[in-house]
C-alpha cells in the first residue's frame, strides 16, 4: 500500500492542478526504460468482503437471521467461511490506454485468482506479481478473488512504462480532487530498483458555509452529487450508468451494476433541467443531455435477441459476491426492468417523442406477459440466472417494483394486451403476499409451498405502495389506492418525530439502523400521496421526511461525498458492508425526485 512517510526526491517533480497531476524528472541513460507507478492512498488498506463495522452492533453477520432472513444469513456466513476471499482494491485516476494494473502478492501457498469475474481468464495461476490490462481495469471499486485465502495483497496499483529520452514527462488526471498518494519511479535496468518518490497530500475541511437548508440549494447539491457518480470508463460493461454506493470508509464508489438505479437519477436530472435557480455549475441544456445519456445506458442493458429466454429483460446483479465470482452482471431481472420501464423509458418517451424506449417498454411488458403464461399459479420469477440459464424458483415481494412500469406502458399505449398482463400481474402479487391485515409477505417459492412471513421492511413497502398507487392510476376501480393507504398508515405511525423510519419500522433504530433510502422513498410517497388524496397529514409526513433529508446531507471534508445523504444500518451496503457509513445513489434520486414533486404541490419548509 502507498506509504505515509513524507519523502520527496528533488528530482522528481510533481504538480497537481484540480484533477490533472503531471510528472517531470531528468533520468540518466543507464537505464533504457522506468516503471512510473502511481498509488492511491485509497489502497492503504483494501477492503475485503468480511470486513466488520466497528459500528455493528454484536455479530455483523448473525443480524441477517434476526433483521432479514435465515436463508440470507446462511448465504453470507457461507461466503464468510469459505476459504477464498475477495478483497475490492480502487481506482481513483482515469485509466489511459498505456496504463496496467499490478498486483502485488504475498503469496504463501499456490492458488488460483479471478480479477474483476467478468474478464477471460477468469482464473489465473497466482504469482508474486501480476498485471493487468487497462480495458481490465474498473474505475473505483475493483475485485480480486483468491482460491485459497492464504494468499493476500501486499500491494496494488497502476504502472506505466516509459522509454528514457533523458526525462520523464507525463500527465494523467485522478478521478478526484482530493486525491492523495505517493508516485514512484523505478529502473528496470537489471533488479528493479527505485529511482525517486514523492507523495501528493491533498487536507480538507468541512465548509459549513455550503450548507444552507433551503430546498433549491439541496436540490443543487443532490444533483452535484449525482454527478460524481457517473461510470466514464468507456470500456466499461456499464459505461454510461451510475454508481449505486459511495462507501465513506473506503473512500470509493461501488458497484455500477444495478441499471434500475440510473433511471431514478436520469429522471431527477430530466425533470430539474427545467427548474430555475439550480447552481450546479452547467447550463440546463447540459444537464439535459446527462439525463439523456444515462437514460440510453440504461436500454443497452436490455436483451435484445429474440432467441434468448429472458429476451426484453436488463442484465444486472444484487446478488452477494455473484458480480466477482461468475461475471459482472450474471442475472436478467423481471421487476428491475419494468422499474426502469415506469421511472425511466415511458417518462422519456413521453418528453423526447423518441419511440426508442416506447419499444423497449413494450419489449419488456412483453416478456413479464409471457412468463406469466409459463408459470402457472402466482409465480413470477423474480429473475433469470444468465450463468446457469434458467428462470429462478421464487419471487419477492419487492417484485411490485414491476407494476410501475406495466401501469405506464398501459397508460403511453392504451392497448387492452397491456391492461390484461398488469391486471394479471397485480392480481398474483396479491394473492402471493397480502395478508388479512393490509401487510405482504416477503418470499414465495414456486412449489408455493414454502412462504417468508413479513419483515416490515420500511422501504420494501414502499415499493409496494409505489405500484398500488400506480395500479390505482391506471385501474382506479380496483380499490388499490385503499390498500395503499392502509399499508402507509402503518408506515405513518412508525415515523420517527426527525421525520425518519428505522430500517424495519417494528424494530428500534438502535438495533437495525435509521432508513436513509426509506425515508428518501417514503418523502416522495407521502408527497404523491398528498397529490392523490388532498389529505393533510401525508404532506406533513413527506415534508418532515424531506426535512430529514436535508439535515443530512454531508458537507465534511472528503469532497466526493459532499450532498449525499450517509446511511448507517445494517442495510447500510445492501448486499455487503453492512453498518459502514454509506451514500447511496438511488436515496438521492428518491430524496431529489421528492423535492421535485413537493415544488410543485407546495413543499413547505416549516413541517
Amino acid at each position: 500500500m502507498a506509504t505515509k512517510n513524507n519523502e520527496s526526491l528533488t528530482s522528481l517533480n510533481v504538480k497537481k492542478n484540480k484533477t490533472e497531476v503531471t510528472i517531470q524528472m531528468l533520468l540518466s541513460k543507464t537505464t533504457e526504460e522506468v516503471e512510473l507507478c502511481i498509488l492511491s492512498d485509497a489502497n492503504m488498506r483494501v477492503i475485503e468482503y468480511c470486513d466488520v463495522s466497528k459500528y455493528a452492533p454484536g455479530d455483523n453477520y448473525t443480524q441477517a437471521k434476526s433483521i432479514f432472513d435465515a436463508s440470507w444469513a446462511e448465504q453470507e456466513e457461507k461466503k464468510r467461511l469459505v476459504d477464498r476471499n475477495l478483497y475490492f482494491p480502487v481506482i481513483d485516476i482515469k485509466v489511459q490506454d498505456d496504463m496496467e494494473g499490478f498486483l502485488q502478492v504475498n503469496k504463501t501457498v499456490p492458488g488460483k485468482m479471478s480479477f474483476n469475474g467478468n474478464f477471460i481468464p477468469k482464473n489465473r495461476e497466482v504469482k508474486e506479481r501480476m498485471y493487468f490490462s487497462a480495458s481490465e481495469l474498473e474505475h473505483w471499486e475493483n475485485a480480486i478473488l483468491f482460491d485459497p485465502n492464504n494468499n493476500t495483497i501486499d500491494n496494488f496499483g497502476i504502472r506505466t512504462i516509459i522509454a528514457n529520452t533523458g526525462e520523464i514527462q507525463y500527465s494523467f488526471h485522478t478521478l478526484r480532487e482530493d486525491w492523495s498518494g505517493e508516485i514512484c519511479v523505478y529502473s528496470l535496468e537489471g533488479e528493479r530498483k527505485l529511482l525517486a518518490k514523492t507523495r501528493i497530500d491533498c487536507v480538507n475541511k468541512t465548509d459549513e458555509s455550503v450548507k444552507d437548508n433551503k430546498v433549491l440549494n439541496s436540490l443543487s447539491w443532490t444533483i452535484k452529487y449525482i454527478l460524481k457518480c457517473i461510470n466514464e470508463k468507456e470500456d466499461s460493461p456499464t459505461y454510461g450508468g451510475t454508481f449505486l454506493l459511495y462507501d465513506m470508509d473506503a473512500r470509493t464508489f461501488l458497484r455500477s451494476d444495478w441499471p434500475w438505479t440510473w433511471g431514478i437519477v436520469a429522471t431527477l436530472l430530466l425533470k430539474a433541467s427545467k427548474l430555475d435557480h439550480l447552481d450546479i455549475d452547467m447550463t440546463m441544456e447540459e444537464l439535459r443531455e446527462i439525463a439523456n445519456s444515462i437514460a440510453d445506458a440504461t436500454l443497452e442493458q436490455q436483451i435484445i435477441d429474440p432467441k434468448h429466454q429472458a429476451f426484453g429483460l436488463v442484465r444486472t446483479t444484487n446478488e452477494p459476491g455473484s458480480t466477482w465470482e461468475h461475471g459482472f452482471q450474471n442475472r436478467a431481472s423481471t421487476a428491475d426492468t419494468l422499474y426502469l420501464v415506469g421511472w425511466t423509458w415511458i417518462p422519456f418517451y413521453k418528453a423526447t417523442g423518441d419511440v426508442k424506449y416506447l419499444e423497449a417498454s413494450k419489449k419488456a411488458a412483453d416478456a413479464a406477459g409471457k412468463l406469466m403464461e409459463q408459470y402457472s399459479g402466482t409465480m413470477i420469477p423474480q429473475a433469470y440466472d444468465l450463468k446457469d440459464d434458467t428462470f429462478y424458483g421464487h419471487m419477492f415481494f419487492e417484485t411490485s417494483m414491476g407494476i410501475i412500469g406495466l401501469s405506464r406502458v398501459y397508460m403511453a399505449t392504451k392497448e387492452d394486451k397491456y391492461k390484461k398482463i398488469l391486471k394479471e400481474f397485480v392480481n398474483r402479487l396479491l394473492v402471493a403476499f397480502k395478508r388479512e391485515d393490509g401487510l405482504w409477505d416477503t418470499w414465495i417459492h414456486e412449489d408455493n409451498d414454502s412462504v417468508a412471513t413479513c419483515n416490515y421492511f420500511t422501504k420494501s413497502f414502499g415499493y409496494c405502495v409505489e405500484g398500488l398507487l400506480e395500479a390505482h392510476i391506471a385501474l382506479p376501480e380496483g380499490g388499490f389506492l385503499e390498500q395503499a393507504e392502509k399499508i402507509s398508515e402503518l408506515v405513518l405511525e412508525a415515523q420517527f418525530d426527525d421525520g425518519s423510519w428505522a430500517v424495519r419500522w417494528d424494530r428500534s433504530a438502535e438495533e437495525v439502523g435509521k432508513t436513509d433510502k426509506g425515508t428518501a422513498l417514503w418523502a416522495l410517497l407521502f408527497t404523491r400521496l398528498y397529490k392523490i388524496t388532498k389529505n393533510e397529514k401525508y404532506k406533513i409526513a413527506g415534508d418532515k421526511a424531506i426535512n430529514w433529508c436535508m439535515d443530512h446531507q454531508y458537507f465534511g471534508e472528503d469532497l466526493m461525498a459532499r450532498g449525499g445523504i450517509v446511511g448507517r444500518s445494517w442495510t447500510s451496503g445492501i448486499v455487503y458492508r453492512h453498518w459502514f457509513d454509506m451514500i447511496t445513489t438511488y436515496t438521492m434520486g428518491f430524496y431529489g425526485n421528492a423535492i421535485v414533486e413537493g415544488l410543485e404541490g407546495g413543499y413547505n419548509e416549516s413541517n
